[in-house]
């Protein structure tokens, strides 16, 4: 991790706290464009695009003033969206309820399940999977996503 993240989570963090968000994801990275602040937003009620121009003129100030990014840079506000990758406990606790296809590490190798998230707490989560419970500790989990249906 970039080491300017940790300065910058710091700053962002009461503005993102006083809109009543939650802070998902903040990368700092290098792309073929150029530098790239990415910050990911999230709300009970749903993050629309009025949200997200807030937000990113309020950190732009912000960071306009104190410069923990020397160099010119690129700064996108978005929600995590439907196909983002489950990685935390909080990722699932967010979900709860929803459909869910993971792969994990099962005694014999790797598995692949189809479940509805239950319940979820800082190392498990708790599945329905035909009408059967099924645990899977989160340090297991190689890959989440929600199964989208239409």
């Amino acid at each position: 991790m970039d080491p300017r993240t940790d300065r910058i989570k710091a700053l962002i963090s009461p503005i993102i706290d006083d809109l009543g968000l939650e802070l998902v994801e903040l990368a700092l990275r290098n792309e073929q464009e150029g530098l790239t602040l990415r910050v990911l937003i999230y709300q009970e009620e749903g993050v629309n695009i009025d949200l997200c121009a807030r937000v990113s003129r309020e950190i732009s100030r912000l960071l306009e003033v104190e410069d923990p990014i020397t160099s010119a840079y690129k700064l996108e506000v978005s929600s995590p969206g439907l196909t983002r990758p489950l990685t935390t406990s909080r990722d699932f606790m967010r979900n709860q309820g929803k459909k869910v296809k993971i792969k994990f590490a099962g005694r014999q190798g790797p598995l692949t399940s189809i479940g509805i998230i239950q319940k979820v707490d800082d190392e498990k989560v708790l599945l329905t999977v035909e009408g059967e419970e099924l645990a899977v500790n989160l340090t297991d989990i190689y890959k989440a996503k929600l199964v989208i249906e239409f």
